[in-house]
């Protein structure tokens, strides 16, 4: 959770540190400092 709102991020190393990165491209780069993990995405279905 990042500024209340869910969103999902992967995780990246960088410099030896492992940094958020958003899956949305309208997001900027997080501070993983200031996020909450809730869990993990496990399955995406899409009703078409």
């Amino acid at each position: 959770m990042i500024d209340g709102e869910a969103t999902v991020e992967e995780f990246r190393r960088r410099s030896g540190d492992v940094v958020p990165k958003p899956r949305n491209p309208a997001r900027g780069d997080t501070d993983g400092d200031e996020a909450v993990i809730l869990g993990i995405v496990v399955s995406v279905l899409h009703n078409f």
